[in-house]
């Protein structure tokens, strides 16, 4: 829009040296319309800068937006891990009654089922034991805990 209405300033700019050539090849006496001619002009290239300065403005208007827009969504980013750091330290809280609940729905003997052979199941205690413990030390190499 800016450098449409640059590109018209110029134009009439263009038009109006025109006509005043115009007028002197042709030999009239213009004086009127000479001093008309000089007023539009000056009143042209007036406007012309003033869009060059406003066209200044936006362009900064325009970073200073850009920059608030960043710092907003930098905020909003933050806020979401933070969120989503609360979920994770849920999960990892209700993990372990899910994994017991797992395991005595296992098809495998519990104890209290029969005495016989209990290896597999507490093989598989200790598996998960030790994969929760990981999970413990990881998270603290993160600093979530």
């Amino acid at each position: 829009m800016c450098i449409e209405l640059q590109q018209e300033i110029e134009n009439k700019l263009h038009f109006l040296d025109q006509v005043q050539h115009q007028g002197i090849k042709n030999g009239v006496n213009f004086y009127e319309t000479a001093i008309k001619i000089r007023f539009l002009q000056g009143r042209l290239r007036l406007q012309h800068n003033m869009m060059e300065k406003s066209g200044a403005v936006i362009v900064l208007a325009l970073e200073k937006y850009a920059q608030y827009i960043d710092h907003d969504i930098e905020n909003y980013n933050r806020d979401l891990n933070n969120v989503m750091k609360v979920f994770t330290l849920i999960a990892v809280t209700f993990l372990p009654q899910t994994v017991i609940g797992s395991l005595f729905g296992m098809n495998v003997m519990v104890p209290m089922m029969s005495i016989d052979n209990l290896y597999p199941f507490w093989a598989i205690v200790s598996l998960t034991g030790f994969f929760s413990l990981m999970a413990i030390i990881y998270f603290r190499h993160l600093k979530y805990i």
